[in-house]
């Protein structure tokens, strides 16, 4: 049976999939090609697809129109699903197990068991991890070790999984989802009335009846267009999306129009003078900045919570709570993806810069700092984040 939908390639073009035709358009050159499909199966991801007919797996070049491998499945083999990596072809069979076919290597898939039942769908979150729906469960596989890293037992039908190496986003009974698989922690993020479908890149957007939303970081959502639509991708400030086996997209620059382009510096320091020197030097270099101030550990988790930041100045040395142990906090609740972190120190150790790099710390300032120090470094940091926001 063939499967619907819609899928990306590269950076300037959309493939559809609908009723045996596969379109891509190319809406920099504005250009369409069309290929008419005749198989039992089909994916397509990038600039390639995947044809399954006949227990024969052909992956193809869309663009190039060249053969990449071809496959002989086993006459018992019997596939109910399959997905579409950059490099990798996951195969869902009837009996559990999933197959794995590498472009490279070019040889007859892998096998193993993942389940006791059909698999229903697969959902690539980078090459290596993949979560995989079975009656109802989730099974979060590494396919390079062949581990079960996380199995979530849900009471209805899931849809519309995203993810990464650390979470996986998901719906299930009109919740979406997050569930952190490094520490097993579950937690609703966002409950609509008729969610259709979600889409995650730096920002969680949600489809739900007319409405298309952004998620924040405090589950709070805001409307950023009303369309009916079925399923839907975000590429260069364009919304695509399908309805009644047609692809549309809007004409407008939504997210440069809706997105609010202020952006909120936390400065976290025990010392009174080092915060006063932050902010004063911030309002006056930058626009459309907000500074938020803590004194201590503590309140600068209160202040995340509350205020949304985008930047924190973090103290290295302070008391009840050092800036090692803030960022440690943050990895740990995983809840501020897109927080940048700048660490501000007397410490000037390169195996502690290395420590707190390999923690997802971007930036590093030695006390006492000046103007010179803090200016430009601010200035990279906001283009950063203005840049994640595309405005």
């Amino acid at each position: 049976m063939l499967k619907d939908g819609l899928f990306y390639e590269n950076d300037d073009s959309i493939i559809s999939f609908f009723q045996n035709k596969l379109e891509k358009y190319n809406f920099s050159l504005k250009r369409e090609e069309t290929v008419h499909i005749f198989a039992d199966m089909a994916t397509s991801s990038f600039n390639k697809i995947a044809l399954l007919e006949k227990n024969c797996i052909e992956i193809k070049n869309f663009v190039q129109k060249q053969l990449i491998v071809k496959i002989k499945l086993d006459s018992s083999d019997k596939v109910t699903t399959m997905s579409l990596g950059e490099t990798i072809l996951l195969i869902g069979r009837d009996d559990g197990k999933i197959g794995i076919i590498s472009m490279f290597s070019k040889k007859k898939e892998i096998q193993f068991k993942v389940s006791e039942y059909p698999i229903d769908s697969i959902f690539l979150n980078t090459e290596s991890i993949v979560s995989i729906i079975s009656n109802d469960e989730i099974y979060v596989t590494n396919i390079v070790d062949r581990t079960i890293l996380a199995k979530i037992k849900e009471t209805s039908t899931i849809t519309s999984i995203v993810g990464d190496n650390k979470k996986i986003i998901y719906v299930v009974d009109n919740h979406v989802i997050l569930y952190n698989f490094k520490n097993n922690k579950r937690e609703i993020l966002y409950t609509g009335e008729d969610i259709k479908d979600i889409f995650y890149n730096n920002r969680l957007f949600v489809l739900d009846k007319k409405k298309l939303l952004i998620i924040n970081n405090r589950h709070k959502s805001t409307k950023i267009a009303k369309i009916k639509a079925d399923k839907f991708t975000i590429m260069q400030n364009k919304i695509f999306y399908t309805k009644s086996n047609k692809v549309y997209k809007t004409n407008n620059l939504f997210l440069k129009r809706k997105i609010n382009n202020t952006v909120r510096i936390l400065t976290v320091d025990d010392s009174n003078t080092m915060r006063l020197i932050l902010k004063d030097t911030i309002l006056k270099n930058f626009k459309n900045v907000e500074v938020y101030e803590a004194k201590d550990g503590h309140e600068a988790m209160k202040a995340l919570k509350k205020n949304s930041i985008d930047v924190m100045f973090l103290d290295w040395n302070m008391p009840l709570m050092d800036g090692e142990e803030v960022v440690n906090i943050i990895n740990e609740l995983n809840i501020y993806p897109d927080l940048k972190i700048i660490m501000a120190t007397t410490e000037d150790s390169a195996s502690n810069v290395k420590r707190m790099v390999n923690k997802g710390v971007k930036g590093y300032i030695i006390k006492p700092f000046s103007i010179s120090s803090i200016v430009p470094l601010t200035k990279r940091i906001i283009d950063i984040v203005l840049k994640g926001r595309d405005v």
